[in-house]
């Protein structure tokens, strides 16, 4: 299943897909933005821990979060810019 948002109301961000939504070894994330952009990609467990950071400085980013070791449960795929923040919940089994 692939969990896509079309999120009109955050001018800087123009398409964001995470997949597969639930999973048990890899999530996928992908976004596309207006312009180039500085973006921090987080995963973040239920109590707040980052548990893996990816920074990236483009116009479009893909990349793949290895969650096989971790405990399951809900997580967090944060996108961090300075326009702002998106956040969108993970299930991992």
């Amino acid at each position: 299943m692939i969990y896509q948002i079309n999120l009109f109301k955050i001018w800087w961000l123009y398409d964001l897909n995470i997949f597969p939504n639930p999973t048990s070894d890899v999530i996928n994330v992908s976004a596309s933005f207006e312009d180039s952009k500085l973006i921090d990609v987080q995963l973040i467990d239920a109590v707040g821990k980052v548990v893996s950071r990816e920074t990236f400085n483009a116009t479009n980013i893909y990349t793949t979060i290895d969650v096989s070791d971790l405990a399951s449960g809900m997580y967090f795929v944060k996108l961090v810019s300075e326009e702002g923040t998106v956040v969108n919940k993970v299930s991992v089994k």
